[in-house]
């Protein structure tokens, strides 16, 4: 299986951890929903500390 670079869009394994183009790690989906989902929660707390 194979899928594009986060950033320069090279065709890359899919278990890789970098590109072997331009060096770029790439994270997991489930990484990136866990760090926003951090990012989301964080803004709303600060929000609700305000009021």
């Amino acid at each position: 299986m194979l899928k594009k670079c986060l950033a320069c869009k090279n065709e890359i394994s899919v278990n890789s951890k970098k590109c072997p183009k331009c060096g770029q790690p790439q994270a997991s989906e489930s990484q990136k929903a866990i760090v926003i989902l951090i990012i989301v929660a964080f803004i709303i707390y600060a929000v609700s500390k305000q009021f």
